[in-house]
Order: C-alpha cells, then structure tokens, then sequence
C-alpha cells in the first residue's frame, strides 16, 4: 500500500507541477513561500510568530538542498503520505485483523484529498502525517507502557505544535492515557510526557516571549478565533471585510482593525487578546446564538463537501483529471469513519482512544473555523474506525438471531444512517468555491505558455466574475471587499468597461485619495468615463486644498460636459471658497436648472452672502 500511495502522488505531482495550478503558489502557498525565501536570505524575524513557524523552516531547509525548487518539496510530502497509508496499514491491523490492515492502508492511499494535499505546499501533508504517527504511538504506549514511550508520544506532539497549534487539544488524552495504562509509574508516565512536550514547545515560547514579553505560541490565535466565533460569522469559509484575501497582510489588517476598536494602536498580541475579548464577549451576550453557531460548523465539519480555504479540490480535479484515480472521499470515509468512532467510545481501549483523538481533533477545528483541510489530518484514524466498524457490522449480520450482536445489529445500523444523515446534508456553499482566482491563474499560466486561446477563455471567465463579485459588494455596502475584486479585476482584464473608473471610486470612498487620484488619471488618460473622472478629480483636488488643479479638472469636465450637476456644484463649491459668491451662485442656479428639486444644491444658495 505504500508503494500504491507514492505512485499516486507522484503521478499527480507530476501533472500538477505542469499546469499553471501548480506552478503559481496560492494564498497560503505563496506566503509559506515567502517566509521560507525570507528565511534563506538571513532576513530576521523581528517580532513574535504570528502562525507556527515549523513549515516555514521545513519548506526553507528543502530550498537550502535544491534551491527554489518544489519539486522536492513535494517529494518528501509523497513519502510522508506513502508513510501515512503504511501506518494507517499497522493501525488497521492492531484494530481490525491482516484482511483490516490492507483495506486501511489502500483506503489511505487512494483518498483523493489526501493525494491533492500532499503535493501542495501546506503545512497540510506533515499534520496528517504527525497525527497518524501520534495514533500509532500513543497505541504503542498503551499497549506496552513506559516512560520513554510516552515521553516520544510527548516529543513528537510538541513538535506537531510547532506546526499547528490544534495538536495542543491532545495532551490530556494522552496524559489521560498515561495515568490508566498501568496502575504502576502512573505519576511518571504522565510526567515524562509533559515533561517532553514543553521541551519541545519552550523555544518557540521563549522566542516569542523575547520579542513581545507574552508567553505564547502565536499571536494570529486571537483572530482566528474571532473569525469563526462573532455575530456575523458562519463558521466557513467567510473573511472578516477588513482582512485583505492575501494572507501576507492578514496580521497587518487584523492588528489595523482591532487598533481602531480599540482607540489606539496594538501590538501584535494586545491584537490578538483584544480579538479573544471580542468573542467572548459575543459568546457570553448571545450563548443561544453562539450554540447555533457551533451546530453549524459542526454540520460544516462532517459535510461531503471539500469547503476550501486555498486551491479548490473540486476545481483542480476538473483541469487535472488524474484526480479522479484515487477516488475515494468524504462522502464514504466521513460516515463510516464517524459511525465507527461513536462504536469505539464504547468498545474496547485502543478504539477508544483512536476516537478521543478524532472527536478532540474536531473540537479544536470547531471552536475556530471549518475548511477541508482542517479536519484532513483524521480521515486516515477515520479509515481505520470505519473498517473496525464495517468489519463489526458484518460479524452483527452473520451473527445467530437472537444473540447479543445480532440485537446490536438495529443500533449499529441507526448509527451509521444518522452519521450518513450528516455527511450527505446538502452542501451548505450553494454557489460552489469562488473560481473566479483559479481562472486567473490558468489564464497568466496558459498565456506564458503560449496557449492564447486557452488564456482568453480563462481570462475572460475571471474578469466576469470579478465583476460580478464587485458589484454585488458595492450593493451590500462592503466597500474594502469590492476594491478588492476590482482589483484582481483589473489585473485580469485592464481594459474591462468602467472597471478602473469603479475602482478610482472605491478607493474614494475608502479615504485612499492619492491612490484614487492616481486611478482617476488613469481613466482621463484612457480616454473613457473622462467627464465623470476629471469631475471627482476636482472633487478630490478640492478636497486636498489643491485649488488650481481642482479648477483645470473641473473646467474641462464642464467643456465636455456642460451640464453635469456634480461639476457644476463642485465648482461652485471651489468659487465659494475662493471668496466669489456671485460665480458660485451662477454655477449652482445651473446645476439646479438641471435637477430643480435637488434640497442639496438649494441649500448651498441659501448658505450664500447675499
């Protein structure tokens, strides 16, 4: 089954390194990269970690040996996730039998997600691996105990730490573990597994308490759990309107957001407690709603859907077909694998504790915020339930009527028909992932290639959709989030029709005059909406105390357009101000010849000297 995994991945790997997908880094992808590059170059880090640093160094190191290269990059991720399905094999043998291990271990193998996941540059691929590798340990240490062996459980969780923070949820089982093994060297075992893990953790810790003065893994936790906890949250895949979609100003944005709250400027981590204070504050006025909330992401957790925060499995899966070779997905694993931890509470130590690691897992993906790849580190222990579990039914099924497990046989079916109630709840994104990225990429890759043809198809499908994206935010009133499109839209399609006149004004109304006034040139020098831009120039210019470059805007606005109302107002606004009330007055009088009923422009007249 290993082999089968790392032929998988790297088959894919291969495809996926020659489509534009794979060779432009995404979100995520592209900062891990950046940090890493950061991190080869010598350029410190002045301040504490805003995410756990581990896969930045890991990704560093592989660009140290081959340059920047993701080849082996995502190499070594196909061998941690051929090491994955080998010990997803071993679990499945120590929970079901010989005929178990194989099922689990071809099942890892060709999970499609976890194939996709494996070759893009996340932190992703190592969590799965860490996580299955703790599940083995941890049954290796209950199974025969010792303090080395949970002191390793404790080493290698710490370590996981340094990647993501959620593996953190999993100490008091283990300490739980090591306490219950046997009744003797309880104290000890529990003690050389704390004992290793903060060893393990205390250089992050220090180096952040260094830099801040705060004892703390990270500083963007505050955030993130305001993100999935406040009033207008759903849980998904939904960023606050502050927060820039490019994770490299995500601290910025979040630090920016909570200092204006506030009333005066934060450092990163009075951000991030200012952040934690918000939620619970929002949790403690509104505990029902709050509870919903939770139900919800619960719901998100166990869907069929592959909800993603960066590259969309669904979409990828469409342009490279070959990700339909390993097929298998959420739709099976999720309900079995559910089903199965649900029976292992009751059954036996080991499933027990296989379970425990499954549901805390969850928890600590809950109390933040849903995507696919957060709960992608327990679909293999899932797998390894789930055949425990099937393998259960089917002893139930065989079983005499009348016996113990055949009785079994009507709950552990109402189980599985509920876990597959669940799973199967219709996938809550109607609309699908936002594509519209995706098409972008494809587009500037297949152009670099050569592939017009492919490249305005692709071009053409994001600019629309950006579009769309735009005007649907201007209507709702989400000004940060429409610049936002309009942005990406003019990277897309420059000459889109009245795209960089919208976004001249967007940055307007979002107090950016310099970068509006430099937009709005653009749009007089491309010689499109020129009336309308040289009269919010002057508008802008007036504004800034300009006066002489407000006149030249607005007297060629009016040249071009003799009657339109905002010119003729502003200029008069410009007359006034110059102390020549009897040209403003005229200038309003025409404006208000233009829309007699506009109370806006009477009231100027009226304010007038007479």
């Amino acid at each position: 089954m290993g082999a089968v995994a790392l032929l998988v991945r790297a088959g894919f790997a291969i495809l996926f390194a020659q489509n534009p997908l794979g060779r432009y880094l995404y979100l995520d992808s592209r900062l891990y990269d950046q940090i890493a590059l950061a991190i080869g170059a010598g350029t410190p880090h002045t301040g504490a970690f805003f995410v756990e640093p581990l896969y930045a160094y890991l990704l560093a190191a592989t660009y140290w040996m081959a340059g920047h290269q993701l080849w082996l990059v995502r190499g070594l991720q196909a061998l941690g996730g051929a090491a994955t399905a080998v010990l997803a094999a071993a679990l499945g043998e120590r929970i079901c039998n010989r005929r178990g291990a194989w099922i689990c271990g071809l099942a890892t193998a060709l999970y499609g997600p976890l194939v996709f996941y494996d070759a893009m540059v996340l932190k992703t691929s190592f969590e799965i691996l860490l996580l299955t590798t703790i599940g083995w340990l941890l049954l290796a240490a209950w199974r025969s105990p010792s303090v080395a062996k949970f002191a390793g459980v404790g080493a290698l969780l710490g370590i996981a730490v340094l990647l993501r923070g959620n593996f953190l949820v999993l100490a008091p089982l283990v300490i739980a573990a090591a306490w219950w093994a046997t009744p003797r060297g309880k104290a000890l075992r529990a003690g050389g597994f704390a004992a290793a893990l903060l060893v393990a953790i205390v250089p992050l810790l220090a180096f952040n308490h260094a830099r801040s003065g705060a004892w703390l893994l990270t500083t963007g936790a505050g955030m993130n759990f305001y993100q999935g906890n406040n009033a207008e949250a759903t849980g998904g895949l939904e960023i606050p309107t502050y927060i820039q979609t490019d994770p490299e100003h995500e601290e910025a944005d979040s630090i920016a957001e909570a200092s204006r709250r506030a009333g005066r400027a934060l450092s990163a981590v009075e951000s991030s407690s200012f952040w934690f204070q918000e939620s619970t504050q929002y949790i403690r006025a509104s505990p029902v709603a709050w509870l919903r909330l939770m139900g919800s992401k619960l719901v998100l957790f166990w869907n069929h859907f592959e909800a993603a925060d960066d590259l969309s499995l669904p979409y990828t899966r469409r342009v490279i077909p070959f990700l339909w070779i390993p097929c298998l997905g959420f739709w099976l694993i999720g309900p079995l694998g559910l089903a199965g931890a649900m029976a292992g509470l009751r059954n036996g130590a080991e499933r027990r504790i296989l379970a425990g690691v499954v549901l805390l897992w969850m928890l600590s993906v809950v109390l933040f915020h849903v995507a696919d790849r957060y709960r992608l580190a327990i679909v293999p222990l899932l797998i390894v339930l789930g055949c425990r579990f099937v393998h259960d039914l089917t002893a139930a099924w065989r079983s005499e009527p009348g016996t113990v497990q055949r009785r079994s046989l009507l709950v552990a079916l109402t189980v599985l028909a509920l876990t597959t109630a669940l799973v199967s709840v219709p996938n809550p994104y109607a609309g699908g992932q936002d594509e519209a990225p995706f098409d972008r990429i494809l587009a500037f890759g297949y152009a670099e290639d050569g592939r017009q043809d492919l490249a305005a198809i692709y071009n053409q499908r994001a600019a629309q959709a950006f579009s769309r994206h735009a005007h649907d935010a201007l209507a709702q009133g989400e000004i940060p989030r429409a610049e936002i499109s309009l942005r990406a839209l003019l990277e897309s399609a420059p000459e889109f029709p009245g795209a960089r006149f919208q976004h001249g004004l967007t940055l307007e109304r979002l107090g950016r005059t310099q970068d509006a006034v430099e937009e709005l040139e653009r749009v007089v020098a491309g010689g499109s909406n020129v009336a309308e831009a040289l009269t919010h120039l002057g508008r802008l210019h007036l504004d800034r105390g300009e006066l002489e470059a407000s006149e030249k805007a607005l007297v060629d606005a009016l040249q071009r357009e003799p009657t339109r109302v905002l010119a003729l107002v502003t200029l008069g606004d410009l007359r006034s101000r110059q102390q020549r009330p009897d040209e403003a007055r005229v200038l309003y009088e025409r404006a208000l010849a233009q829309q007699p009923a506009a109370k806006w422009v009477q009231d100027r007249i009226a304010a007038l000297p007479h």
